[in-house]
């Protein structure tokens, strides 16, 4: 191997792999226990159809999606309106995620519950994600199906 073979090597090898590692990132420098608090309050606060105890989690934007037929991008203020909605107009009777992804670079939790409606009960299944914005966690996603 020529020397400057050697030396091409030597000052590039290092950067190739750093790129590489940095270009597949896939787990979140920040403890799980910190994102996973964050989902058993959302939890907690969807159990209880309580738009106040989820407001919290509320960035700028996020994207909502209910199985009603409510989809798009929407701002927090109207979030609220739209869930507080949601959440009157039926009693949720159970919920829990049993899925949570604490440690992805963008963090989800999905679960199910049963809720009724007008006398009848229906299941319904959540998909919730954050982003961390100004080093909080808020919901980027919120998914009812």
């Amino acid at each position: 191997m020529s020397t400057l073979t050697l030396k091409f090597v030597l000052l590039f090898l290092p950067a190739i792999f750093l790129m590489n590692g940095a270009a597949t990132k896939q787990k979140s420098d920040v403890p799980p226990d910190q994102v996973n608090r964050v989902f058993d309050e959302i939890e907690a606060a969807i159990l209880a159809g309580d738009v106040k105890k989820l407001s919290p989690y509320f960035g700028r934007q996020m994207n909502l999606n209910l199985h009603a037929g409510m989809s798009g991008y929407f701002s927090s203020n109207q979030s609220y309106y739209i869930l507080q909605n949601y959440f009157s107009s039926k009693k949720i009777l159970s919920f829990r995620f049993t899925s949570r992804k604490p440690d992805d670079a963008s963090p989800f939790a999905t679960g199910g519950g049963t809720a009724r409606t007008k006398g009848i009960n229906e299941i319904l299944q959540f998909y919730v994600s954050l982003v961390e914005v100004d080093s909080r966690w808020v919901i980027s996603q919120f998914n009812v199906y």
